[in-house]
């Protein structure tokens, strides 16, 4: 300070000052990805976390370190991917993408118990559809009308998996809604995109 005047200094806060610790957690294997499951924990958070490892496993902790529930994906490759969405209330859909191009699609059901003193939810894990990445050149053009020559070539052809295409593992997915029908869209390093419909059947790729 110098005479009567004064000099305040204001320290601006940094993001790292918002951010409080809930919890720390440890798996088995190698954490490869990690996701947020749609069901509402209330004060903005999210009520699941899923993490996916190099083995295949999946993990569901609460936002407080509390392990729900162990899942194994059925598909022995890292989980390179995942996406969610909400079907209904208490169901929601878990997409697992994998190193060897597979994808797996879950049904994660949320029960509600009456425990006495508190209420308690119990996850319960249905792996419903498992298919495989498709080769682009297996899919044929949509036709001038707007319609995909797709009956036809719904075959072994189409279905080619990951290994024999060499496209790479499943790098990122996302889901879309568009007149009332839901998409999946999983991309991978080399630039291949492959949509399938909701119940896990291919609509169609493009390199």
């Amino acid at each position: 300070t110098m005479g009567n005047d004064k000099t305040v200094v204001k320290v601006q806060a940094s993001w790292f000052d918002y951010v409080n610790l809930m919890s720390a957690v440890k798996v088995d294997a190698e954490v490869s990805s990690v996701a947020l499951l749609p069901h509402d924990g209330g004060q903005g958070l999210a009520r699941y976390i899923v993490i996916g490892d190099m083995s295949g496993k999946l993990y569901f902790f609460r936002p407080q370190g509390d392990l729900v529930l162990e899942h194994f994906t059925e598909i022995h490759s890292p989980v390179t991917a995942m996406t969610t969405y909400i079907i209904r209330r208490n169901e929601s859909m878990l997409i697992t993408g994998h190193e060897d191009g597979s994808i797996a699609f879950h049904k994660i059901a949320e029960h509600l118990f009456d425990h006495g003193i508190d209420d308690m939810f119990v996850l319960q894990v249905e792996t419903k559809v498992r298919t495989s990445m498709v080769h682009p050149s297996a899919i044929p053009r949509a036709s001038r009308e707007g319609e995909t020559a797709m009956g036809a070539a719904m075959g072994a052809e189409l279905m080619k998996v990951e290994e024999e295409s060499g496209m790479g593992p499943v790098s990122a997915m996302e889901t879309y809604r568009t007149n009332g029908r839901r998409f999946l869209v999983a991309s991978t390093p080399k630039g291949s995109l492959s949509v399938f419909k909701e119940n896990g059947t291919v609509h169609g790729a493009a390199q």
